[in-house]
């Protein structure tokens, strides 16, 4: 616990910077779907929602670095490939499992669990690769500047 708080104050420029990002999309998307623009369309509840998202995400794919490292001298587009297939699939197992939690804590596994709005929930996987793209590259840039 010690160790990921450390890296978070590390890395606090970046997770602004991740969270901007997150608030930014978060009012696209609800002024993208036409509706009027009121206080609401502002709120932060999506963006916290996403960066925690985010957070696990980076986690995710920092673990999946490390493993690989250890395993492979120099790193290939072929290994940063393969691990970005791997953290794509830990991470769609993990948001499925969260998201299985919440409906059986409010019970609304009949709603939630219907073929369209699984596939739906499992689509997110490109704003993943967007996060999975800013965590690779931020780790590459702070590995060749020590």
């Amino acid at each position: 616990m010690i160790n990921l708080l450390r890296n978070l104050q590390l890395n606090k420029y970046f997770l602004s910077a991740i969270f901007v990002f997150a608030y930014l999309q978060s009012i696209h998307t609800r002024i993208g779907l036409n509706h009027p623009i009121t206080f609401l369309t502002f709120t932060p509840e999506a963006a916290v929602t996403s960066f925690i998202s985010a957070c696990i995400i980076f986690l995710v794919v920092d673990k999946v670095i490390r493993s690989h490292e250890q395993q492979v001298q120099r790193l290939d587009i072929r290994h940063m490939l393969k691990m970005l297939f791997i953290s794509v699939i830990i991470c769609v197992c993990i948001f499925n499992i969260i998201s299985l939690l919440v409906s059986l804590a409010f019970s609304t596994i009949s709603r939630n669990y219907v073929w369209p709005v699984f596939i739906h929930n499992n689509l997110n996987v490109l704003l993943m690769f967007v996060y999975m793209v800013a965590s690779i590259w931020y780790t590459g840039i702070i590995k060749n500047l020590k």
